[in-house]
């Protein structure tokens, strides 16, 4: 098998923000990796309006892009929500990476809504996306409750909802055990598959919190919870 291609970013982003440069039929690469790009809040709105307008124009974007990454950029929750807009409209779209972003509860929440949105002729967002990567953001109990909310919402088990997360990467933040409640309830209604790899190593989960996540795991097969 082919290894992903790797798409570095043709655009080019002026100060004020402005792009120039096109995303059209640049799509045949299946990994856009806008890590480390230094792209903030104004910048990651631009690039969801570029990707809006790329949809409107053909539908290799939508039907190509595998992995989108846009880890250590401090595009914040603003930045987030103004992404999150496009998100549901990639249909091949299966990880996610959003790590040490400057992500707090109300971009979490904004991402929630997101994963239940239904685009049309498309499958949930939710059922499509294999990866969510969060980690070193600082999103608390709040973010991560909406997040727990979104992966145990209507139609959970619909078939195309079957696959559902395999990773959910949510160490090195503000998540405790409210926090840590939420996922044992999501696991308890058959939220995740089994073999989901939940990664929570630095948070601000206690020793009970932990044991109750991992009761409401223990029937699962395969899952591992990272502390």
């Amino acid at each position: 098998e082919e290894a992903p291609k790797r798409l570095l970013p043709d655009v080019r982003f002026d100060p004020d923000g402005s792009a120039h440069g096109r995303f059209s039929n640049t799509f045949a690469a299946s990994w856009l990796d806008w890590g480390s790009m230094g792209l903030a809040v104004d910048e990651a709105a631009t690039l969801s309006e570029a990707m809006r307008t790329d949809l409107a124009a053909n539908h290799d974007l939508a039907n190509a892009l595998l992995l989108l990454s846009l880890s250590c950029n401090p595009i914040r929750d603003a930045g987030v929500t103004a992404l999150v807009q496009v998100l549901p409209e990639l249909h091949s779209l299966t990880a996610l990476e959003i790590e040490d972003c400057q992500v707090g509860d109300a971009g979490a929440a904004a991402l929630a809504a997101a994963l239940l949105a239904e685009p049309r002729g498309g499958t949930a967002f939710r059922g499509r996306l294999r990866r969510l990567c969060l980690g070193c953001n600082p999103i608390g109990d709040d973010g991560c409750v909406a997040l727990a909310r979104a992966l145990t919402g209507p139609r959970l088990l619909h078939p195309t909802h079957a696959r559902g997360l395999a990773v959910l990467q949510l160490g090195d933040t503000d998540v405790g055990d409210v926090g840590a409640e939420a996922l044992a309830g999501a696991l308890e209604q058959g939220a995740m598959p089994d073999g989901l790899q939940l990664w929570l190593a630095s948070t601000r989960v206690s020793q009970a919190g932990r044991e109750g996540l991992m009761r409401a795991s223990a029937a699962r097969r395969g899952l591992r919870v990272c502390w």
